[in-house]
């Protein structure tokens, strides 16, 4: 049986969209931090080992 994205629901669509954002750890690290309330921007993503412009790209993604 060949399945295509027509056969799921709006809700399923959009929850795989959600997680495909967050499925690097980067941005999930991102988003823990905004969400325990860390400090601003620049201090959640100083510290991440990747390069200033992935966590630029990082914060645009999500």
């Amino acid at each position: 049986m060949e399945v295509n994205a027509r056969d799921y629901e709006p809700i399923e669509k959009q929850l795989a969209k959600f997680m495909r954002t967050l499925a690097h750890p980067a941005r999930m690290t991102i988003m823990i931090r905004l969400a325990r309330q860390e400090g601003c921007i620049e201090g959640i993503i100083s510290d991440l080992p990747i390069a200033k412009h992935l966590k630029r790209w990082k914060l645009l993604v999500l």
